[in-house]
C-alpha cells in the first residue's frame, strides 16, 4: 500500500484533513517488520489500525476475537473498508469470516479473514475434522488479537502464547490489541516477542467526563423517571429479567442477550444501532443487556448501570457510558457475580468493589483505569503467566482437547420442535439457542430429545449428551418470549423457524465432498500437498523433505481401508 494512515482514513471517511487519534498517529511511527502491542482507551481506532496492519504487512491475514458477535460487527465494519478500497484499485477483495455460528471460511484459506479466536486455536492445534487444512493456513497468516483481556488466562490465553512462541519463530507477524491489561502482562508479551509497544497517555475523547460511583441497589425510580436513553449490563440472563419485570413501562425496554435465535437477535442488535448509536436521535430507551454488551457494539447512553464485575470488564462497559463526549455517570450495582467463580476471580470483584467504594464518585478516566487495572490484575497475570506453567501447559497440547486448551464449553445447541412425531434431519438446521447442558438435563425429564448420528435422527438420553451437541425436545417446560430461551416449569414453547431464507436446496449447494476411489483421493492429496508446501515453505524444507511429507499425507486415510473402521461406518 502506497499511502499512510491519514490518507487511509481521509479517503474512507470522505474528509480531507481527518484528525488522527493517538495511537493512529503512533502506528506509523513503529518498525512494521515488528509485532505491535496496543494498550488503548476504548473508541480510539484500534480497529482501523489493525485494518491499516494488514495493507502495510499485505500478506495473509487473520482478525482474531473472542466472540461471534464481535466478530460479526468487526468483520462487517472491514468489508465496508474493503469495498471502497476496492473501487480505488479495481480490485475485488473481502474479508470472509468464521465461527460456530457462520461457516463462512471453514478453513480460512481467504487473503483476509476474520474468525473467533476458538478457530484459529482449533486449527492451530488440529482439533477436529479436517482441521489441520485450516492449520495449515493458520500458520501462513499475519494475525491480530483483538480484546484479548477476554482471553481467559489459563487456558485460552496460554494456549495463545503457546501458538505465537512457534509462529514468533517462523517470523509471522502479529499484533495485540486491548484496552485493559497490566503492565506485568505487557512486558512479558512485549519482551518475549520483541513486541513494538504503543500505550496512549491521552483519553479517546478529550471532551468525556465519566463520574463513577456505587450504590447497594438499583433504584427503579430513578431509573424511570430518567428522561433520557439509558443501558443497564447485567451478568445473567436471570438478573436481566427480574429487572425488566420491576420496570412499569416496558415499551421503553430492548432486551438483548444470548439466549436468543439468530434471526431474532439480528432484529434486536438492529434496535440497539437505531436508538443509542452514533447516528441514534435522543430518545428515552432502556436497554438492558447481559455482558455480551461489554464489547463489539458502537453505542453510547449518558448513564450506564453495571452489575459488579472484575476492573477489565469494567472498562469495558464504561466503553458504553458517552462514548462520543459529554459528562456520564456509570453506576456498579451489587448484582449477580456468581458467574465469576474461581477464588482469583472473587478475590478480583471484590477488590475492584473496594477501589469503587474508597473512590466513590471518582472521574474514572485513563489514567485512573490504568492505574486500578495494574494494581488489581498485575499479580493475578504474574501468578498465573511463568516460564514453569507455560512449559509445564506445552505439554498438554498433544493431548487435543479444546475444553482443557481452550475454554471450558459446557453447553449445548438446543431446537424447540413441538412434533417430534414428524422430525427429520433438515430439522435440525433450524435455528437454536446455546444452553447449559444443566439446563438439557432438567428439560431431559419432561421432553423426549433427539439428535443426529451420523445424518440419522435419533432420540437420546442425558447420560449421553456431549458439550457443543445440537439436540432437539419438544419444548416442555420452557419459555421463549423477548427475554430470551429459558426453564421455566408448566410453560411450552413453540416450534423455533429455520433461519429467513433457508432450503433444502442450500444444504445440498453447500455439502462439501464427492466420492473418489482411494487411490485418486490420496495422489490428489499428495499433490495439492506438495504445490502448497512449495509454494508457502516458510519453514524451510528441502524438495526431498516436501516429497517425502506429501507422500505421508497422501496416505492419511489408509486405516480407513481396514473391514473394521468400512464396519464401523456401515459400508
Amino acid at each position: 500500500m502506497n499511502f499512510d494512515i491519514k490518507e487511509m482514513l481521509n479517503f474512507l471517511f470522505n474528509k480531507n484533513d481527518i484528525k488522527l487519534t493517538e495511537v493512529q498517529e503512533k502506528i506509523d511511527n513503529i518498525n512494521n517488520k515488528k509485532n505491535v502491542l496496543i494498550l488503548s482507551s476504548c473508541g480510539s481506532g484500534k480497529t482501523e489500525v489493525a485494518y491499516y496492519l494488514s495493507k502495510v504487512w499485505g500478506d495473509k491475514f487473520i482478525y482474531a476475537l473472542p466472540m461471534k458477535t464481535l466478530a460479526n460487527s468487526i468483520c462487517d465494519r472491514l468489508n465496508k473498508y474493503e469495498e471502497k478500497l476496492n473501487g480505488l484499485s479495481n480490485s475485488n477483495y473481502k474479508w470472509t469470516i468464521q465461527h460456530s455460528g457462520i461457516s463462512g471460511d471453514k478453513f480460512l484459506s481467504n487473503k483476509m479473514s476474520v474468525a473467533t479466536i476458538d478457530q484459529v486455536l482449533s486449527g492451530y492445534l488440529a482439533i477436529g475434522v479436517q482441521s489441520f487444512i485450516r492449520g495449515k493456513n493458520v500458520v501462513n497468516s499475519d494475525l491480530v488479537f483483538d480484546e484479548i483481556q477476554l482471553f481467559e488466562p489459563g487456558k485460552m490465553l496460554k494456549t495463545t502464547i503457546c501458538m505465537l512462541d512457534s509462529l514468533f519463530k517462523q517470523g509471522n507477524r502479529f499484533c495485540i490489541m486491548t484496552a485493559t491489561m497490566p503492565k506485568s502482562l505487557i512486558e512479558f508479551l512485549s519482551n518475549r516477542y520483541d513486541m513494538e509497544v504503543i500505550i496512549t497517555q491521552k483519553p479517546s475523547v478529550e471532551s468525556r467526563m465519566i463520574n463513577l460511583s456505587y450504590v447497594d441497589k438499583l433504584s427503579l425510580k430513578d431509573i424511570e423517571s430518567f428522561n433520557n436513553k439509558q443501558i443497564i449490563i447485567c451478568n445473567t440472563q436471570k438478573e436481566q429479567i427480574d429487572i425488566y419485570n420491576q420496570i412499569e413501562n416496558k415499551e421503553r425496554v430492548i432486551l438483548l442477550n444470548n439466549k436468543l435465535v439468530q434471526d431474532d437477535r439480528e432484529l434486536v442488535e438492529k434496535e440497539v444501532i437505531k436508538y443509542f448509536g452514533k447516528d441514534s436521535n435522543d430518545n428515552n430507551k432502556i436497554l438492558i443487556s447481559t455482558q455480551i454488551l461489554e464489547a463489539g457494539f458502537d453505542i453510547s447512553a449518558p448513564k450506564v448501570y453495571s452489575s459488579l464485575c472484575p476492573i477489565d470488564n469494567l472498562v469495558q462497559r464504561d466503553g458504553r457510558c458517552s462514548r462520543w463526549g459529554g459528562k456520564g455517570n456509570l453506576i456498579v450495582f451489587e448484582g449477580d457475580c456468581s458467574i465469576y467463580r474461581g477464588d482469583e476471580l472473587k478475590s478480583i470483584c471484590m477488590n475492584t468493589l473496594k477501589y469503587i467504594k474508597e473512590n466513590n464518585g471518582i472521574e474514572f478516566n485513563w489514567d485512573i483505569q490504568k492505574k486500578w487495572i495494574d494494581d488489581i490484575l498485575s499479580d493475578y497475570y504474574s501468578n498465573e503467566l511463568t516460564e514453569y506453567s507455560i512449559k509445564q501447559f506445552k505439554n498438554s497440547l498433544k493431548d487435543g482437547n479444546s475444553n482443557t486448551l481452550i475454554r471450558q464449553v459446557e453447553t449445548v445447541n438446543l431446537i424447540v420442535l413441538n412434533d417430534v412425531e414428524n422430525i427429520n434431519k433438515i430439522d435440525f438446521y433450524r435455528m437454536s439457542v446455546p444452553i447449559h447442558i444443566g439446563v438439557l438435563e432438567k428439560l431431559s425429564k419432561t421432553n423426549r430429545i433427539f439428535t443426529l448420528d451420523r445424518n440419522v435422527v435419533k432420540e437420546d438420553k442425558f447420560h449421553n449428551f456431549m458439550w457443543g451437541g445440537t439436540y432437539i425436545i419438544n419444548g416442555i417446560d420452557c419459555k421463549y418470549d423477548l427475554c430470551g430461551f429459558r426453564y421455566e416449569e408448566n410453560c411450552k414453547a413453540t416450534t423455533f423457524d429455520f433461519h429467513l431464507g433457508f432450503s433444502e436446496k442450500h444444504i445440498i449447494n453447500n455439502y462439501d465432498y464427492k466420492e473418489e476411489s482411494w487411490l485418486i483421493h490420496a495422489l490428489n492429496v499428495k499433490n495439492i500437498f506438495e504445490i502448497k508446501l512449495l509454494k508457502n515453505n516458510r519453514v524451510g524444507f528441502s524438495k526431498e523433505q516436501i516429497l517425502r511429507y506429501s507422500y505421508i499425507a497422501g496416505l492419511h486415510d489408509l486405516g480407513k481401508l481396514t473391514i473394521a473402521w468400512q464396519n464401523y461406518i456401515g459400508l
